[in-house]
């Protein structure tokens, strides 16, 4: 099976097909490896310290924290980037999501960089 042929959203086999292109585009697409980006200086070079942060933690089951606001969703792999399984099976490509706080270092960064 091919991850690369559209599917027919009408076929009754949509799901299972949807499914296989998931599975199959998330271990080409979206799973990180490690290779010089990684690493800003010799340190982290040595220290194997991911500026990406892989691998992260696992998490057996999604949950949300009331005391620190915080979603922590169901994490199975360490080296999987953060991805919708809509945005990838439509689009067939690798992509990251991330949240921007508008007040963060990254949501000035996203304005500075939407304005020039």
């Amino acid at each position: 099976m091919h991850a690369t042929r559209p599917l027919d959203p009408y076929s009754i086999k949509f799901c299972k097909d949807f499914t296989q292109d998931v599975y199959l585009l998330t271990n080409v697409c979206n799973i990180h490896v490690c290779n010089f980006t990684c690493y800003q200086n010799n340190e982290d070079i040595l220290s194997k310290h991911c500026k990406y942060g892989s691998p992260t933690e696992l998490i057996s089951q999604t949950d949300f924290d009331v005391e620190t606001k915080l979603l922590h969703i169901c994490r199975t792999n360490q080296w999987l980037n953060n991805a919708n399984l809509w945005i990838l099976g439509l689009c067939k490509c690798n992509h990251d999501l991330k949240l921007i706080d508008a007040l963060g270092k990254d949501g000035k960064a996203l304005a500075y960089y939407i304005i020039n």
